[in-house]
Parts: C-alpha cells; structure tokens; sequence
C-alpha cells in the first residue's frame, strides 16, 4: 500500500513538471537581424505559431516579368 502511495506521487510530480516544461511564454523580438527593424506583431495569427511578420511597402506594379523554374 505504501507503494502505490508512493508511485502515485512520483507519478503526480512527473505530470507536473512535465505540463510546467510544455508552458508557452511570449515571443522574444529578434536581435540579431538587419530586418528586424521592419518586423512586426502578427495581431492575425491567432496560433501564437508566427509571432512576427515582415511588413514593407512594396508596389507590385513596377514588376513586369515572372520567373518559373
């Protein structure tokens, strides 16, 4: 009986540590790039998967020809 006991414990601490190691925590900004001064909150990606994303202005008129490989 002390061993069940026991086994069940160890088993209750294993569980927490485990969910305690799988805790998200928020997106650290990216340092070490020379866009990164272009990245941004991703506000549409409800995930929490794409935490940044590149935005620029770009005028897609001035391109004229496509490239297919």
């Amino acid at each position: 009986m002390d061993r069940s006991i026991a086994l069940r414990g160890l088993g209750t601490l294993v569980l927490c540590v485990a969910s305690a190691g799988c805790a998200t925590v928020a997106p650290v900004p990216y340092s070490e790039m020379a866009s990164s001064a272009y990245m941004a909150p991703d506000k549409s990606d409800t995930s929490g998967r794409v935490p940044y994303r590149y935005s620029t202005p770009v005028d897609w008129r001035s391109y004229n020809a496509h490239i297919i490989k």
